[in-house]
C-alpha cells in the first residue's frame, strides 16, 4: 500500500497488514463492526485481531503484499506452504481467521485451495519416566507444589493458580478446578505429601510477605497461596509466571517442556497403564463423561490398535 502521506498531528504510516482508510487501519475498522460480529464476544475479535496481525508479520517476512486490494491468489498459497508455523494448528487459526477479514474487505477467497480442515488435537503428555525426573529436579517449594497438584492430584494449572491457605486442612482438602461448567471446586483425599510440602510453601509465603513489608507495604495479602513480590507488594502468581517455573524444571531434568496439562495426562495415563481401570481415572481427573477420560489420556488408540492386532490375528 505505500506510504501515507503526513497529516497534521499524525505520525507518518507505514505498510498495514491490513490496508488503510481514512480514518485509520482497516483491520481496526473490521474490529469495530458490530453488525458483523452481532452477539460474538470480545474474546473472539481479540482472537481475530492476534491471528491477523500473526499474518501480516509472516507476509512481510516473505516479502509479500499486504494490502487486501493488492492480494492475490497464489499468495494463499505461498503463505501455506512457506510460512514459519507454530504448529498444524496454529497455521489453520491463522489462515482461516485471515480468510474472515480478506472476505470482509471483498476478497474473493477460492474455495477447496488449500487445505483448512481443523488438524485432530494434539494432546502431547509427559511420559512416566518424564514425570519421575522432573520430580527428582523440583527445588523450589513452589515448584514441589505445583508439580505435587498437577502430578499427584492430576489437576490443571489453574488449580495451582487459585489455590488458597485455607484448601490443605483437614483429611480432604479442596481443589479449585476449572471445567466445562466454569470455575468450580472439587475434594480429594489428602495425600501423604502434602502436609509437608504446605508447611514450605507457607514458609515461603511468610518470608515474601516479610520482605514486602521491610519496603513498606501494609496492606491485606492475596488468598492465593502462591505470591511473589512484586513492585513491593504480594501478587498472585500468572500463567505465564508458572510457566516459566515449569520450563526451568523441565531444564533442569532435561525433559522437553510439553505444557502444564501434559502433567495431567501423563499422571492420568500412568494410573491407567498401573490398573487398567478407567473408572478410576474418572474420578481422580474428575471427568463427569467417561468417554472423556478415554479420549483425553489416549486409552481409544490404544483400544483401536489392540482391535487391529487381534482382527489381524483371527483373520490367519
Amino acid at each position: 500500500m505505500g506510504e501515507i502521506k503526513r497529516r497534521r498531528g499524525r505520525r507518518r504510516a507505514g505498510r498495514n497488514i491490513l490496508g488503510r482508510y481514512p480514518d485509520g487501519c482497516l483491520l481496526n475498522k473490521f474490529l469495530h463492526d458490530d453488525e458483523y460480529f452481532g452477539a460474538l464476544t470480545q474474546e473472539y475479535r481479540r482472537q481475530m485481531e492476534r491471528y491477523c496481525r500473526k499474518a501480516f508479520n509472516l507476509l512481510q517476512a516473505l516479502n509479500l503484499p499486504t494490502n487486501p486490494q493488492l492480494f492475490e491468489k497464489k499468495y494463499i498459497r505461498i503463505l501455506y506452504d512457506k510460512g514459519t508455523w507454530a504448529s498444524e494448528h496454529d497455521r489453520h487459526m491463522t489462515l482461516t481467521r485471515l480468510r474472515v477479514f480478506l472476505t470482509w474487505t471483498g476478497f474473493n477467497w477460492p474455495k477447496n485451495y488449500i487445505n483448512l480442515e481443523p488438524p485432530p488435537p494434539y494432546r502431547p503428555r509427559y511420559n512416566l519416566d518424564e514425570l519421575k525426573r522432573k520430580k527428582r529436579h523440583v527445588v523450589h517449594p513452589y515448584e514441589r507444589f505445583m508439580d505435587h497438584i498437577e502430578v499427584d492430584y492430576c489437576q490443571r494449572m489453574c488449580s495451582v493458580i487459585r489455590a488458597q491457605v485455607g484448601d490443605f486442612k483437614g483429611e480432604m482438602i479442596l481443589l479449585r478446578v476449572k471445567g466445562k461448567g466454569g470455575r468450580q471446586t472439587m475434594t480429594a483425599p489428602k495425600s501423604e505429601d502434602t502436609d509437608a510440602i504446605i508447611a514450605e510453601v507457607m514458609k515461603e509465603r511468610e518470608d515474601v510477605l516479610e520482605r514486602c513489608r521491610r519496603k513498606g507495604w501494609n496492606g491485606v495479602p492475596p488468598p492465593n497461596l502462591l505470591i511473589h513480590k512484586w513492585k513491593g507488594a504480594p501478587k498472585t502468581y500468572t500463567e505465564s509466571g508458572l510457566e516459566e517455573m515449569l520450563k526451568r524444571v523441565c531444564t533442569r531434568a532435561k525433559v522437553p517442556y510439553k505444557a502444564h496439562h501434559a502433567n495431567r495426562r501423563g499422571s492420568g495415563r500412568a494410573i491407567y497403564d498401573a490398573t487398567k481401570d478407567p473408572i478410576m481415572v474418572q474420578s481422580v481427573l474428575g471427568h463427569k463423561d467417561l468417554e472423556t477420560t478415554l479420549i483425553y489420556i489416549g486409552v481409544d488408540a490404544v483400544r483401536q490398535k489392540e482391535g487391529q492386532k487381534a482382527l489381524k490375528k483371527a483373520l490367519r
